[in-house]
């Protein structure tokens, strides 16, 4: 006498079986509700990559300020600009130092767009090593006298 020692495996319980299963006139089904679902998705996909596009676009603003007054020049192809592809890593990570260099290319194309700098002048003789004036007591401490 043998025994049979398998398990008889559970099967799945069938879409069509489960509760709440039943089609309602509101709900797409078959082809339409394919159709639906990858418009959602290829929607989905578009915002994600816009919004990817964005951030990308403000951090490129962000590192091209330290050279530009105003960073959105850096992408604008006639001041001398470059596309943001071109400033992207293989990973699609902006590129810090080609920000800083296209930044640069277009600060020294066009001058009058870099961040103004203020000249040095010879006021500025002993290089911000001034001792702090003592801080006086105010105009109570000069009626009493006090020093």
């Amino acid at each position: 006498m043998s025994v049979d020692t398998t398990a008889a495996e559970p099967q799945a319980p069938d879409v069509e079986d489960a509760p709440g299963a039943e089609e309602t006139p509101d709900e797409p089904t078959g082809r339409r509700a394919q159709r639906l679902r990858a418009q959602e998705a290829v929607a989905r996909a578009e915002a994600a990559e816009s919004r990817l596009a964005a951030a990308q676009t403000r951090e490129v603003h962000r590192l091209a300020a330290t050279a530009l007054a105003a960073p959105g020049d850096v992408l604008t192809p006639e001041l001398g600009g470059v596309t943001l592809d071109e400033l992207l890593d293989q990973d699609g990570v902006v590129d810090p130092d080609l920000v800083a260099e296209a930044a640069a290319a277009v600060a020294a194309q066009r001058p009058g767009l870099a961040v103004a700098r203020p000249a040095k002048t010879g006021a500025d003789f002993d290089g911000g090593a001034r001792a702090p004036l003592p801080r006086v007591g105010g105009w109570a401490s000069l009626f009493r006298g006090d020093r």
